[in-house]
C-alpha cells in the first residue's frame, strides 16, 4: 500500500491523507481524519477524486491516483499543482 499526506490551507489548515494499493485496487482518502472516499479502482489509468474542504477558507481539491507497480498521487488545490507522491 502506498501512502501520502499533505497539509493545505493558510489560516484554516487541513490534513489530506491518501492511500492506494495497485494489487487490491483499494483507494482511501481522508481529510482531517474523516473518510472522504473508500473505493476500489481497477486498472492502471489515472482516476480523479474531487471534493471541497474548508468552512471560511474553501478549497477545491483534486487527487489523481494511478500507477502500474506502485500507486502514484498528484494533488491539485484550486486548480494548482501542489505535489506528487
Amino acid at each position: 500500500m502506498t501512502k501520502a499526506n499533505w497539509v493545505i490551507g493558510e489560516t484554516e489548515r487541513h490534513m489530506i491523507e491518501v492511500s492506494a494499493s495497485v494489487w487490491s485496487g483499494k483507494v482511501m482518502i481522508r481529510v482531517d481524519g474523516r473518510d472522504i472516499t473508500s473505493t476500489y479502482q481497477i486498472g492502471v489509468s489515472n482516476k480523479s477524486y474531487k471534493f471541497t474542504v474548508g468552512e471560511k477558507e474553501r478549497h477545491d481539491v483534486e487527487i489523481r491516483v494511478g500507477g502500474l507497480v506502485n500507486a502514484n498521487f498528484t494533488l491539485f488545490v484550486d486548480g494548482k499543482l501542489i505535489g506528487t507522491a
